[in-house]
């Protein structure tokens, strides 16, 4: 993952975020494939309309995430993993509410900002080092479970080589 100049002279720094740009967009695209909650549930705080549906006041509704990031309304190809939908000089993005991992509104994890932040160093950090593939055969896939989590998968791990 480029992160300027200095790659390989010292771990990322909160202070390289903004040089993260693409690294920010796989972590982005990631929580949209499989958001860490698929499941919330939602009281109606008053009587409405859903899709068609009466939800009278205190009714207990539940949204997923999961499906919501799935919705060809927002996303083209919306089973592909695609960092660059994530650059608005590339393509149109998605209405706000679309892509919601950490949920939204007062019921929204306040802490998000910071783990999206801190998921791109780590992975900046991981990356600028080691170079990981999925063994053959071995694929990728969600756990549902109380969180969205992933199956175990084999991984190849090699070495970066270290410049200068």
């Amino acid at each position: 993952m480029p992160r300027g100049p200095h790659d390989a002279d010292r771990p990322a720094t909160p202070s390289d975020l903004p040089d993260l740009i693409h690294t920010r967009h796989i972590v982005q695209e990631t929580l949209r494939l499989y958001p860490p909650i698929w499941f919330f549930p939602r009281r109606a705080a008053t009587d409405l309309q859903l899709g068609g549906h009466s939800i009278k006041r205190g009714t207990q509704v539940f949204y997923s995430p999961y499906a919501m990031h799935r919705d060809s309304r927002w996303y083209s190809r919306p089973e592909s993993f695609d960092p660059d939908r994530w650059d608005p000089d590339r393509r149109a993005q998605p209405p706000r509410g679309a892509c919601i991992p950490f949920a939204t509104g007062v019921h929204g994890c306040p802490g998000g900002d910071f783990a999206l932040a801190e998921l791109t160093l780590i992975t900046a950090a991981v990356t600028a080092r080691w170079h990981l593939d999925p063994a053959p055969g071995s694929e990728p896939g969600p756990v549902a479970a109380a969180t969205l989590g992933p199956a175990s998968i084999t991984m190849t791990v090699s070495a970066r080589p270290h410049p200068g």
